[in-house]
């Protein structure tokens, strides 16, 4: 996903680049202000949004390495640590506009992102793991 962000910005005038726009144009306002550039050319998601993503492949990967790990993809705690962060930045920025800053965006949605990799990597991981089978006994 973060390889098509930097393709997109690698060659704004493509074909393929104005596609991942507008697939990524559905999820994110894509504000060149808030947004990272690659030779002078915004990225086709913001500051935000690229934590989220980046948040997402080292939540994963952590999830991989580390897959023994005693936390609950289900649980509402942690959810909570993870999104409470987002939301009241966002909120603050309705009231305070000094907040707004790079490393807030991208810290904030990292977190959530993180969280949500690893839950969601978890959570596939016990889906698809086979279960034993119950044995039926028969009696003769």
């Amino acid at each position: 996903m973060l390889a098509s962000v930097l393709i997109a910005a690698a060659r704004p005038h493509d074909v393929g680049s104005l596609a991942i726009r507008t697939v990524f144009s559905r999820a994110c306002h894509q504000n060149p202000e808030r947004s990272f550039a690659w030779a002078g050319e915004p990225f086709c998601i913001c500051h935000r949004c690229f934590g989220i993503y980046a948040g997402l492949a080292v939540g994963a990967l952590l999830a991989a390495l580390w897959p023994r790990l005693p936390l609950d993809p289900g649980s509402r705690r942690v959810w909570s640590v993870a999104l409470v962060p987002m939301l009241v930045h966002v909120a603050l920025l309705n009231l305070w506009s000094p907040a707004d800053l790079v490393f807030l965006r991208v810290g904030t949605g990292a977190l959530f992102g993180l969280w949500g990799g690893f839950a969601a990597s978890v959570a596939l991981g016990h889906a698809t793991t086979p279960r034993p089978v119950p044995r039926l006994e028969t009696t003769t």
